[in-house]
């Protein structure tokens, strides 16, 4: 027993002279560990690309608000695994990609890949598009009998009730939108699109020319018009469907280019004094 055990005390000595207390195990230089980031995935010729990007930036990206890459990624390196921090190499890039330039790649893989999220993370991600959305329709519709606000509440159930889906890796505005084409199309008893409030400033001698081009051709309202018999510039206040912006501006931009015509929106939603819809209307 003694032979035994001075056999073992010499295989320690001779272990403990192999790897010094200082000594530790490194992680391989091809391996970088990121926490705490969204992974965007792509699969592309039987392999799989990740990138690590920063929470709420790829929507972002995706819908034209952020245009700086430095503030969407975490760092411009194609993985195979971000959890694990391993690399792709350039060989697996180039023939999947066509190049080895690490920009070009992170751009296509948030353009066409997939945002991973856990399930929860899918489900708060999803509440909260939802409320976004549900915001934004208040701000924008009213009840058509009454010209009033719509409630959250009432929102909601009617988003619910029409099937309405969110999509997860849609903006909210973007949806919004559609949700508010899809409420006044299904539920046009309860749901209208609020009307604009525009200004039109011009030269008094227009005046009169573009009064009468709101009123026909864009089916305005004119609530107010200043400035006219002053001889100097007038100012025409109105309101309008938000379907009728677009070619107002251009009116003002286009036509009237070198008349001194300018459009100002005074507001985005006009919302009535009515009275309450009635519950659940």
């Amino acid at each position: 027993s003694r032979a035994i055990l001075a056999q073992g005390t010499r295989a320690s000595r001779i272990c403990t002279a192999a790897a010094p207390p200082h000594m530790s195990i490194k992680q391989p230089v091809s391996q970088k560990r990121l926490t705490n980031v969204a992974i965007v995935r792509l699969k592309s010729h039987g392999k799989k690309f990740e990138i690590a990007c920063y929470k709420n930036k790829v929507l972002n990206w995706r819908e034209g608000i952020e245009k700086d890459l430095s503030e969407v990624i975490q760092i411009d390196t194609i993985f195979t695994n971000v959890s694990k921090g391993i690399e792709a190499n350039a060989r697996d890039l180039q023939q999947a990609f066509g190049t080895t330039d690490s920009e070009e790649i992170c751009k296509k893989i948030l353009k066409s890949g997939d945002l991973q999220v856990s399930d929860k993370e899918r489900e708060v991600h999803l509440e909260g598009l939802f409320r976004d959305i549900v915001q934004i329709v208040v701000e924008r519709c009213v009840h058509p009998q009454t010209g009033r606000q719509l409630t959250a509440l009432t929102v909601e159930s009617a988003l619910k009730a029409i099937g309405f889906s969110v999509q997860p890796d849609h903006a909210p505005k973007r949806q919004a939108l559609r949700a508010i084409e899809a409420l006044c199309a299904e539920l046009s008893e309860s749901f209208a699109r609020a009307k604009m409030r525009l200004r039109i400033s011009c030269p008094e001698a227009l005046c009169e020319e573009i009064r009468e081009h709101l009123s026909s051709a864009a089916r305005a309202q004119v609530e107010e018009v200043a400035g006219r018999g002053s001889g100097g510039p007038c100012s025409l206040t109105f309101v309008c469907e938000p379907s009728q912006y677009r070619e107002l501006d251009r009116l003002a931009t286009v036509r009237y280019a070198s008349e001194g015509v300018a459009l100002q929106v005074v507001a985005a939603a006009v919302l009535g004094e009515g009275e309450a819809p009635a519950a659940g209307a």
